[in-house]
């Protein structure tokens, strides 16, 4: 049960910093901010906002729902051109084989993620959490998020590089171009 509640509130974080064009930690301040408003009151009120949140959540959300929501979503869509068409040609990513010089950190992370990433995900990560970390790691000089690691823009190159090389590697697989590898875990 608590995996499917972490399920819809993810879904419902999405809908709302899609709705109010918010970014991850403009979400986050207002939910911070609210909580504190929240908790300032009196048991009794909670216990009260708390019963009307569960009711109209339990009236209003649900699975089916959702799922009805998608659905029609995907029956109605039409692609463009070779969108979504397996046998369309290969749409390979020229990887660069220098770094240009950049003044910013948030310059040098925005170039490599517009150079070496394809467009859907450079589209869904853009200014996202992971390039905001890169950032934060070039500007201490460590991956601060992770066990303080060294990291210098030559190693956040590199991790694009490789990310670039493994899409170009799939691309091609896709149209054929190299063959599906037997990966020896998948037994008939």
């Amino acid at each position: 049960m608590k995996s499917d509640y972490l399920k819809y509130w993810r879904v419902v974080r999405q809908f709302i910093k899609a709705k109010h064009g918010l970014s991850q930690s403009d979400l986050d301040i207002l939910l911070f901010l609210k909580s504190e408003e929240y908790f300032s009151k009196d048991q009794s009120y909670r216990d009260t906002k708390s019963k009307e949140a569960r009711i109209g959540a339990i009236k209003r959300y649900d699975w089916d729902n959702t799922a009805r929501v998608w659905e029609n979503h995907i029956d109605s869509y039409v692609p463009h051109e070779y969108q979504g068409k397996w046998d369309s040609p290969p749409t390979l990513l020229n990887i660069p084989e220098k770094i240009p010089s950049f003044d910013m950190h948030q310059d040098f992370v925005s170039w490599c993620a517009a150079t070496m990433l394809d467009s859907f995900t450079m589209n869904t990560e853009a200014n996202g959490y992971q390039m905001m970390r890169q950032v934060d790691s070039l500007n201490y000089g460590c991956d601060i998020h992770n066990n303080l690691s060294p990291v210098s823009r030559q190693i956040i190159f590199n991790s694009y590089k490789n990310r670039a090389a493994r899409l170009n590697e799939s691309e091609k697989v896709r149209c054929g171009m190299l063959p599906l590898a037997d990966i020896g875990y998948v037994h008939e």
